[in-house]
């Protein structure tokens, strides 16, 4: 794979760093998954960037590792990031993701629906300037939830001029293939961000094709 392939443009190229470069693919509890063009490196965050820096990795960040050793020591500029406030004494934003152009935002319409969080993610993709998409999975099981399909498509469409709600059911595959379509389209974002609202898995499987796939649950 090419940093090309991961969405690296000139926009990063032009930064000043020293070192190699890779694409945060996924963070836990302070280590960091890194795509780089020699395979994913399961990286640490160097002392200095961790006391010092204003810019802490996320997900879809390009990151600059030590020569010698799987550490993080810098995080590239963005271009764009989902974030929120976090409610502490001094309010502070807590980056989601970064980097992003199109947002999948996955919704089952079970128990743990909750249209107050998919518009909380259309908020933030608004402020981010990505390109939301609704994804509503379980839509077969509608009539036995009691969930009149077509008044929550209006409701949800209704929160966001221009917005793309797909029902979708994983189970059966209906749907997946309006969104394949749809990733497919997405290819000519440099970046795509597919997430999962609610925990869900996400529904893009095999055939995407170059849409860089992160997982992003607003709860964690």
């Amino acid at each position: 794979m090419t940093l090309e392939q991961f969405g690296w443009t000139s926009f990063f190229e032009s930064q000043e760093f020293s070192g190699s470069v890779g694409r945060v693919a996924a963070a836990n509890h302070g280590r960091f998954l890194v795509w780089t063009e020699t395979g994913e490196v399961d990286a640490g965050v160097s002392g200095l960037l961790r006391k010092n820096s204003l810019l802490w990795p996320a997900v879809g960040d390009w990151v600059v590792l030590h020569a010698d050793s799987s550490v993080i020591v810098k995080v590239l500029d963005r271009k764009t990031k989902l974030s929120r406030k976090q409610p502490e004494r001094e309010i502070r934003e807590q980056v989601l993701a970064a980097n992003i152009d199109v947002l999948f935002i996955v919704s089952g319409l079970d128990r743990d629906y909750n249209e107050r969080r998919i518009e909380r993610y259309l908020v933030m993709a608004r402020e981010s300037g990505a390109r939301p998409v609704v994804l509503l999975n379980k839509a077969d099981l509608a009539d036995e939830l009691g969930v009149v399909l077509p008044d929550v498509l209006a409701r949800i469409e209704g929160m966001t001029p221009g917005l793309l709600v797909l029902p979708l059911c994983a189970l059966t595959g209906s749907g997946l293939e309006a969104l394949r379509e749809n990733a497919a389209r997405a290819q000519d974002a440099e970046h795509v961000l597919a997430g999962a609202a609610t925990g869900n898995h996400l529904l893009l499987g095999g055939n995407t094709n170059g849409v860089h796939q992160f997982i992003c649950d607003e709860r964690h």
